[in-house]
């Protein structure tokens, strides 16, 4: 799954088979991180995903 954040034009990216994060700025990972239950207390799949999209202008 892929957006782009609105205030800054950065290419958010989740994979929700492995949970991970990561967020493009001019052209460079800014931020890469895998989501587990520890982040924001979510440990299932579709958890993951409404997260994600929640999440997208939240950054």
């Amino acid at each position: 799954m892929q957006d782009t954040r609105s205030s800054d034009g950065a290419i958010i990216r989740f994979e929700p088979s492995t949970g991970y994060v990561g967020v493009m700025q001019e052209g460079s990972i800014s931020t890469f991180f895998r989501l587990t239950s520890q982040i924001e207390g979510v440990s299932d799949a579709q958890a993951q995903v409404t997260w994600f999209l929640n999440s997208i202008d939240g950054w």
